[in-house]
């Protein structure tokens, strides 16, 4: 190879024994730069007393690597130079998820809502053909190393859910890449879409749940230069869902379609009256109350409200400010609504429909110009057919009058 003569008298089995070992040197010529030297293994001495054929070689790492060969002793009392070349690239033989798991938002007893962020742990190894992990895979530059997308999909039909899958970054960024960070934890930030109906208005279905009985979520090659294949730990099973190999992340998250629901007040014309304030979620048959939620926020001062009755600025009906706080098991009764009359001592019938705001954007049709809300976008719903929105309820006060020893004229049953 180096265009020198072969001295074929070293191989004489009359000449005198020299010991050949190859090794890599830790210092120097290992690729990428400031890559690890790896371990060599195999058959590494030889004598030379026949053909110096180093047949059962390994490298545990990947990149190139200079690999040397030395005389373990002078020769005939002279120093055998040593020989050495530059082997490589070394690819990994495979890359592998390892177990994961999710941080669910505060409150939330291990669940997320559609269209509600959560974060997610992982990490995805690079090994060689032992399994064992390699460190130079990272110093490749990008166009040599491996492309992991993720894939989110129904189970058993593997129908994908990628349209509504969005990680990395909430803002559907280019940049969900893992080159560079292998062998290191990655957080991310994870949602699976409400299932849209329409855009304009955004209007959505429910659906789901979702969790490990019904979809499964991995990851898969979706570039590479070398062949590189890609399999979990627990078991190399892959799903082919278009044409695509995904390997399968061992924790699947479970996910909730769910809406925040007032219900409607009625009062005495000059007594406040609560609202009850409830989070539902759809368990795949009807809509329930979800106990497990102990985090999900309202606020009383963010609303919006028509006048049903009297219309206009004589109804001076309001919500109770400053109710700030979290549902507990699903559930809150501090919500109030006030009748708000300048001269409590004059009767007045009022009726109102208050929305409690939490959406992006206000109701429609209302002239609502409170921008502030507690934002909360997964928990809206297609109340009046005009897409997702906040949560509303008819509060009336004047119902009854209570027990203020008016008789009706006409009332029974009276003592």
């Amino acid at each position: 190879m180096c265009s020198a003569q072969t001295t074929q008298n070293f191989f004489k089995s009359d000449a005198p024994i020299a010991d050949v070992e190859l090794s890599i040197p830790n210092t120097v010529s290992v690729t990428p730069v400031d890559g690890k030297p790896g371990v060599l293994r195999g058959t590494i001495q030889q004598s030379h007393t026949d053909d110096l054929e180093f047949s059962d070689l390994s490298w545990s790492e990947v990149g190139s690597v200079r690999l040397q060969a030395d005389a373990k002793a002078p020769y005939l009392a002279m120093t055998i130079n040593q020989g050495y070349r530059h082997l490589g690239r070394f690819y990994p033989k495979y890359l592998e998820l390892q177990p994961n798991s999710f941080t669910y938002p505060d409150g939330h007893n291990e669940f997320a809502y559609l269209s509600q962020p959560f974060n997610a742990d992982l990490m995805i190894k690079a090994k060689n053909a032992l399994g064992e992990q390699v460190e130079n895979y990272n110093g490749f530059i990008s166009d040599f190393q491996a492309e992991v997308s993720l894939m989110a999909y129904e189970y058993p039909s593997l129908n994908s859910l990628n349209d509504r899958f969005s990680y990395h970054h909430i803002t559907r960024s280019t940049e969900q890449s893992f080159k560079g960070r292998w062998n290191s934890d990655i957080e991310q930030v994870w949602l699976l879409e409400r299932k849209l109906v329409t855009k304009t208005p955004l209007t959505t279905v429910e659906d789901g749940p979702w969790n490990d009985s019904n979809s499964r979520w991995g990851g898969y090659i979706s570039s590479h230069h070398d062949p590189i294949f890609i399999r979990n730990t627990a078991k190399d099973v892959t799903d082919n869902i278009d044409s695509k190999q995904v390997a399968l992340f061992e924790t699947t998250p479970n996910l909730h379609y769910g809406r925040m629901v007032l219900s409607n007040a009625i009062s005495m014309f000059d007594k406040l009256v609560t609202i009850p304030l409830k989070i539902e979620h759809w368990n795949g048959t009807e809509f329930v109350t979800h106990s497990d939620d102990s985090g999900s926020k309202y606020n009383s001062n963010y609303f919006c409200k028509v006048a049903l009755h009297p219309t206009g600025s004589d109804n001076e009906s309001i919500l109770t400010k400053d109710k700030i706080d979290k549902v507990i098991e699903g559930k809150s009764d501090k919500i109030e609504a006030h009748p708000n009359l300048s001269k409590p001592g004059d009767y007045k019938k009022q009726q109102t429909r208050f929305w409690l705001r939490i959406a992006n954007d206000a109701p429609v049709d209302i002239g609502c110009s409170q921008d502030n809300k507690e934002y909360q976008p997964w928990l809206t719903y297609n109340w009046r057919e005009l897409g997702d929105e906040d949560p509303s309820a008819v509060v009336t006060f004047g119902v009854y009058r209570g027990n203020d020893r008016i008789v009706y004229r006409g009332e029974k049953g009276l003592n």
